[in-house]
């Protein structure tokens, strides 16, 4: 029968004892792999294989896409994103996008914007998006412009009824309708030119334009407004010295003016 060995006694005999596995070096699960790679493996935090997989499918999982519809954003501030904005449907040219305004809407303009446009990297919708918003905004300020000066033209005709009826005299004498009165007030430089026109002509013609031309039926005022008229010329210095002063060029004229509008205060239309 063999004689059993204690490790203990053996080691104190001087003898080799086997060491346990325990103690052995372990061996990584990534050391086949290059060592730049296993290292970056394992400094993730990867224990097996295992792990690794499950973090992949996971991966695929959160981006929800198939690889080819993946977009890879370029590095750099100065890089080109003109890849990206095709693949986000950006039309091949500022020519191609369709403008949602109307024909009626200016060329130039459209074309600056839809240069912009392709330069920012806008889609054909998005684009489209833009212009309703910026049409119907355009269009809501014009009727809230028109909304507001018709109120207010409302409310001074109301309160300059003589005013208002002298006016509407001397567009009638110089042949300016509402037409040309609205090319005017927009700034249309050839509509003020005509107008300007229009008076230099009366002039010329030695008809001065004199907006309350009493005497006559197409040029009639009210008591009232002819009383308002005579306070309104007497208070101006220059129309009353030209009255007061019977030297003056046009003293006649002032006091026929006055004597006039004096008559049709006082109810007469002679």
């Amino acid at each position: 029968m063999a004689e059993e060995i204690d490790p203990g006694q053996g080691a104190l005999q001087g003898q080799d004892v086997a060491t346990p596995d325990a103690d052995q070096e372990q061996t990584s699960p990534w050391s086949g792999l290059p060592e730049d790679i296993g290292g970056y493996i394992e400094a993730k935090g990867f224990k097996d294989v295992a792990a690794l997989a499950s973090s992949y499918k996971n991966l695929e999982a959160l981006r929800g896409v198939p690889e080819d519809r993946l977009l890879v954003w370029p590095d750099g501030e100065d890089a080109d994103l003109s890849p990206i904005y095709d693949r986000l449907g950006r039309p091949e040219s500022p020519d191609a996008y369709e403008n949602a305004l109307g024909d009626g809407f200016n060329d130039a303009v459209f074309k600056a914007a839809a240069e912009k446009a392709h330069e920012l990297g806008l889609s054909q919708d998005q684009f489209k998006g833009l212009q309703e918003v910026m049409g119907a905004q355009a269009a809501e300020l014009a009727k809230a412009q028109e909304e507001d000066a018709v109120e207010k033209f409302s409310a001074w005709k109301t309160e300059n009824e003589a005013g208002f009826q002298n006016a509407a005299r001397l567009m009638a004498n110089i042949g300016i309708g509402e037409e040309q009165l609205a090319d005017i007030l927009s700034g249309d430089k050839a509509g003020v030119y005509d107008f300007l026109a229009k008076v230099a002509d009366k002039v010329a013609e030695g008809k001065p334009v004199v907006p309350d031309q009493v005497g006559t039926p197409e040029y009639s005022m009210t008591p009232a407004a002819a009383k308002a008229k005579v306070a309104e010329l007497l208070g101006n210095q220059d129309f009353l010295q030209g009255y007061l002063d019977n030297k003056h060029p046009g003293h006649a004229a002032a006091v026929k003016r006055i004597t006039d509008l004096n008559r049709v205060a006082g109810g007469s239309r002679k």
